[in-house]
């Protein structure tokens, strides 16, 4: 996606340089095209005496771009490109997307590999898109040292003693509609999340929430962790190799993307029985395999506000069960990937407030 972005925008811009200055503009993008295929070709030749993974690199040039995209954005990432790819080629596969060539990594040992291996044998890799998208200065796009110091900062507010000043302050602010934890809320796992949060709400007698409070919303947060299962925010994401690596007996050149998917194993029925099914029992106990249940990434990139995400979303069901009652309008409504996520129609609710 990153080099598609990068290429269309600068195409763009050469556009509007050329009526300015004739075909100047024009000659230059072509010549920026053509070093890119031959950047690409090269690519590809570099690596034709090592052992790759299993796969297809499709169309010369756009790969598998337009299958990749056009599954990603139906919200059939699974269904229409990994699984039959997986079937056809195993659990480690190689391809070509978005100007790229890539390599998916199968679930859970490829995850532990990438998570493992950060600033060593890989690192984080964004397209230009998401750069110019959110900026260069935010901790997410930041890569090595200046990543580790981001993340000091942000610990001293997203660490404990941050949070638990926060959490009484959320009654003000959190006005966030969870859309995805509204809407697959079936009415069993509704009435037992509305058993725990009277339960709480009764022991404050009118009582601000506090930190010990969030403790106890256990099946609240299983909820919300299956719904996190069942549509995960981030669909997959890639690292790119530092240098030439083995991993599973291929042989993988430096430069090339290696990509995670949390649905590969959040959907498998290998690590959660009945995958299909909403069922919050998935996270009783120890809960998941490690490396099987990715919704905030892993390892030391892994979202450094998750716990106050988790703390965010379970006082916003508290006071939603507890204050008001919902049904969707279209309760077949799909959604789509904006780059995340996205209700077709917004997800449309009826609303009451509780007497």
């Amino acid at each position: 996606m990153g080099h598609r972005a990068y290429y269309d925008c600068k195409i763009t811009d050469l556009l509007c340089l050329s009526s300015t200055f004739g075909y100047v503009g024009l000659v230059v993008g072509i010549v920026i095209g053509v070093f890119t295929w031959y950047s690409w070709q090269k690519n590809l030749k570099d690596s034709a005496n090592t052992t790759l993974p299993p796969g297809s690199l499709g169309l010369s040039f756009i790969g598998e771009t337009l299958e990749f995209v056009r599954a990603y954005k139906a919200n059939k990432f699974m269904e229409d490109f990994i699984n039959p790819h997986v079937a056809k080629y195993g659990q480690v596969f190689k391809t070509h997307v978005l100007f790229s060539p890539l390599m998916f990594m199968g679930p859970p040992e490829g995850n532990k590999f990438l998570f493992s291996n950060e600033n060593n044998l890989v690192q984080a890799s964004w397209p230009s898109s998401i750069h110019k998208l959110l900026g260069r200065d935010i901790i997410m796009t930041k890569i090595g040292e200046e990543h580790k110091r981001g993340r000091q900062i942000l610990s001293s507010f997203f660490g404990p003693i941050g949070l638990q000043s926060f959490v009484p302050r959320m009654h003000e602010t959190n006005n966030n509609p969870f859309r995805t934890q509204i809407s697959t809320l079936n009415p069993h796992c509704l009435q037992e999340v509305i058993k725990e949060q009277n339960k709480i709400a009764m022991e404050k007698v009118g009582d601000l929430l506090c930190w010990d409070d969030t403790r106890k919303m256990k099946y609240t947060w299983q909820v919300i962790q299956e719904s996190m299962r069942i549509q995960p925010i981030l669909t997959f994401a890639t690292r790119e190799t530092l240098k030439e690596i083995e991993y599973g007996g291929f042989t993988i050149p430096k430069g090339w993307k290696l990509a995670w998917s949390g649905p590969r194993s959040h959907l498998s029925p290998q690590f959660f029985p009945n995958p299909e099914r909403f069922d919050p029992s998935h996270f009783e106990g120890i809960g998941p395999q490690p490396f099987t249940y990715l919704p905030f990434g892993g390892g030391p990139r892994i979202c450094p506000g998750s716990e106050f995400a988790r703390i965010e979303m379970v006082v916003f069901l508290h006071h939603l069960v507890l204050n008001y009652e919902w049904s969707m309008i279209d309760p077949f409504e799909k959604m789509t990937m904006k780059p995340f996520p996205t209700f077709q129609k917004g997800l449309q609710l009826r609303i009451h407030k509780k007497d």
